[in-house]
């Protein structure tokens, strides 16, 4: 006979073990320390388990949920530096050009001086690009993605720094007169707003610099082809037929910067930011467009006085500087539009319709019966 003290183990270790009701308790589980999950992070021997227990230690606090965010946005690195290098170059580019245009007609007043307006645009919208660059490098490096109000003051101080370099050497290159401070001034201004631009997400910033990027590099590429192109255009010996092309040209080559933009966005945000909604792309196709209208009026207000010298020159002046003043005001607008429908359209071909997305759900799951 089994004794009664020793009846109940027996019976215990003999239940069939689909029966959960007649098994023995299990014995309570020690609970787990701060510092054992901290251990376990800093010596999981996989990436995999060291995400779980980052993610687990994240449900500890606000604060660790920001960490965990933080580090997620880290790890998808929207290449700030690279997008700094090539606007600085950009910028420099551009000051280059226009100094050689200004140094070779330096005989003549008159012609200095309409090279200089000509030019002026150009260098404050690469003042602008290289402000925003050198913002989003400052930004990514030095605040979370979280602090918007830390991220525009360091980009503030960023584009500040870019811009003042620049004024610095139109000063050196130049002299240091009223007119001439005046535009320096200007294209220091215009580093400042473009660092002003670190409080957009650091992905969304990013795509609208290599989407201006885009624009410029398409745009210097077919003006290298202008004459031809405008010849294929209806360019002819009359003026009026030369006018006609030019337009045409102006318009042809708007829409197709505003495709590039629009494309190199919506690339560069798939790659760089997948978590970003549709207006981060409508925004990042339509910068382009909208850093060309920030440059324009930059330049109606700190070119002023050069612009009004320009125009008493001689009406023929006065003429052509109002057609460029206003072609430049079309082709932003166009790039700008152009640029986020393109965008928009793009990233609205990758969404799923309902009925696709039922359609590919499981047949298993579809049969299984409710519990």
């Amino acid at each position: 006979m089994t004794e009664p003290g020793l009846a109940a183990p027996a019976a215990a270790r003999t239940a069939p073990r689909d029966n959960p009701g007649r098994l023995p308790p299990s014995p309570p589980q020690r609970p787990t320390s701060r510092w054992m999950q901290r251990l376990a992070e800093h010596t999981s021997p996989t990436p995999t388990d060291s995400g779980a227990t980052a993610g687990a230690a994240a449900d500890d606090g606000d604060g660790d949920v920001a960490r965990v965010e933080v580090d997620s946005q880290r790890s998808r690195p929207v290449g700030s530096g690279i997008l700094l290098v090539l606007g600085l170059l950009w910028l420099a580019a551009t000051m280059w050009a226009a100094h050689a245009a200004i140094a070779g007609n330096a005989v003549d007043a008159a012609i200095v001086i309409s090279s200089a307006a000509l030019a002026l645009p150009g260098i404050i919208a690469a003042s602008l690009l290289a402000g925003a660059a050198a913002g989003l490098a400052a930004a990514v490096r030095r605040a979370t993605h979280r602090a918007v109000g830390r991220r525009a003051l360091v980009g503030l101080a960023a584009g500040a720094s870019c811009g003042v370099t620049a004024a610095g050497v139109i000063l050196f290159a130049y002299g240091a007169n009223s007119s001439v401070a005046l535009l320096a001034i200007t294209v220091g201004v215009a580093g400042l707003l473009g660092g002003a631009a670190a409080v957009l997400p650091p992905p969304v910033l990013a795509a609208a610099i290599a989407a201006t990027l885009g624009v410029f590099v398409i745009g210097v590429t077919l003006n290298l082809f202008q004459s031809p192109l405008k010849s294929l255009l209806g360019a002819g010996d009359t003026v009026a037929s030369q006018a006609s092309a030019a337009r045409l040209f102006s318009s042809a080559a708007a829409v197709v910067g505003g495709l590039v933009a629009g494309l190199v966005a919506f690339i560069y945000l798939r790659r760089r930011g997948p978590a970003q909604k549709w207006p981060s792309y409508l925004i990042a196709g339509s910068a382009a467009g909208l850093l060309a209208l920030a440059a324009e009026g930059l330049t109606q207000l700190g070119g002023s006085r050069l612009l009004s010298l320009v125009g008493n020159l001689s009406t023929a002046d006065r003429a052509v500087l109002d057609y460029l003043i206003e072609a430049r005001m079309e082709r932003a607008l166009i790039v700008g539009f152009v640029g986020g429908i393109t965008a928009m359209i793009a990233v609205g071909r990758t969404l799923r319709r309902p009925d696709e997305s039922a359609s590919t759900t499981d047949p298993d799951e579809l049969s299984a019966p409710d519990a």
